[in-house]
């Protein structure tokens, strides 16, 4: 689906590899912005809700049956899987206040529960104006998350080991919204 206000998309398409041709619309929510596939063949969806009265939800969809199969009200604005956890973060948009509120979670994928603890342990997740991208480096299960900032400066991106703390952190340029890990030592260009 795509974002189209005030008349949002609530379909996840199945797509035949084959042709490239879409063969199925599967119905989850409006504002679906995120897919994180599991290791037990279960999509994991964030649906962005309408920033009103629709609010931010996670969506698990069964990939051998195309049917959706719960439904948790843990607001999801990005996620990236560890093992099985899935790390998410939401922000909360306040129109009164005209901010968002962060917070940081994880979801256990072989019980679809969602932890309720902060997977970010040293407090620095109170230090995020516009959390942005969340990755996991597959080699080492440590994880980074960006900062966006103003969208207009230079971000941030910090590094956490397993243990949620932060092993280092960097300035950015602005907003910080891909990261990538390669075994390839890069180039920089000439």
């Amino acid at each position: 689906g795509g974002y189209r206000v005030p008349n949002y998309d609530n379909t996840v398409s199945v797509i035949d590899l084959n042709t490239f041709q879409e063969i199925k619309k599967i119905e989850v929510a409006i504002n679906l912005h995120r897919m994180e596939l599991d290791h037990y063949g279960n999509i994991w969806v964030s649906s962005r809700g309408d920033y009103y009265g629709t609010r931010s939800m996670t969506f698990v969809i069964d990939s051998k049956t195309d049917k959706v199969t719960d439904t948790l009200e843990v607001p999801n604005a990005n996620m990236a899987l560890r093992g099985d956890s899935l790390l998410l973060y939401s922000a909360t948009w306040d129109m009164t206040t005209g901010k968002s509120a962060y917070s940081f979670t994880f979801i256990d994928t072989r019980t679809k529960k969602d932890a309720g603890q902060n997977f970010i342990k040293d407090g620095t997740d109170k230090n995020y104006t516009a959390a942005y991208e969340i990755a996991v480096n597959p080699d080492n299960g440590d994880f980074f998350v960006t900062d966006a900032k103003d969208y207009i400066t230079p971000g941030k991106i910090y590094c956490y080991g397993s243990d949620g703390r932060t092993k280092w952190s960097a300035t950015t340029g602005d907003i910080p919204g891909h990261i990538a890990f390669t075994h390839k030592k890069l180039q920089p260009l000439k």
